[in-house]
């Protein structure tokens, strides 16, 4: 379906005059990925949407949905970061190659702050109560450093979607599978198998950041665990 197509070098849609604020809030983003070229700031990183406090970095101040800041060759990670809490982090189980359209959704609460991947939950991270900036909001780069744009992302996007509270895992599904059938986009499984927390284990001792974080869902669970006691 028509999207618009930023190119990767200077191209973003920005609203600097957006002045809301949310202490939760839903991001659903309806995207064609094309490539992630290029490692660290500002090569990398590359923002599919971003939000903050004027003059002030999004992941300090607002939030930040991009596809991390080592170059892959896949889609294979989504960095979701935000001033609820915590620095770099891939939440993506379900990777799939550059050129096939995704439809994400990011949930934040005061407790955690989960992807989900074609209505399917993927990883969780811990959150806060923290009230997240939109005073300015970016489609397509990321907003780092005194107010640098940064980040450019090569990718189509047709459509995002921004609700200032936390959907329930039922009204995400619907949403999601409603775009999914708006335009066209087929779901995408899992092709890594769940471990046992001896394999998590194991594997953790050769991860690399880039990796699904599939093995590693019995050790998140494990923590989650423990930040509740």
């Amino acid at each position: 379906q028509p999207a618009l197509r930023f190119d990767g070098q200077d191209d973003v849609l920005r609203n600097v005059q957006f002045k809301q604020t949310a202490r939760a809030w839903t991001l659903f983003i309806v995207t064609l990925p094309r490539s992630n070229q290029g490692s660290g700031v500002p090569d990398g990183f590359h923002g599919f949407f971003s939000a903050n406090e004027h003059g002030k970095p999004d992941f300090v101040t607002g939030m930040n949905v991009d596809m991390g800041g080592r170059q892959t060759d896949r889609f294979i990670c989504l960095n979701v970061e935000s001033n609820k809490g915590g620095g770099e982090a891939n939440l993506l189980f379900a990777g799939t190659d550059f050129g096939r359209p995704r439809v994400l959704a990011v949930c934040a609460d005061r407790d955690q702050t989960t992807l989900f991947a074609e209505s399917a939950q993927q990883a969780s991270r811990a959150s806060n109560d923290a009230e997240t900036s939109l005073a300015e909001i970016r489609v397509g780069a990321r907003c780092y450093l005194e107010g640098r744009e940064t980040g450019f992302v090569d990718a189509d996007i047709a459509e995002v979607v921004l609700y200032a509270r936390a959907l329930s895992n039922e009204q995400i599904q619907a949403v999601s599978q409603y775009l999914q059938q708006k335009f066209a986009v087929a779901n995408v499984t899992v092709d890594q198998p769940r471990m046992s927390l001896e394999e998590a284990l194991i594997a953790l001792a050769s991860y690399q950041w880039e990796q699904s974080r599939a093995c590693l869902v019995p050790l998140d669970e494990i923590i989650r665990q423990g930040d509740r006691q």
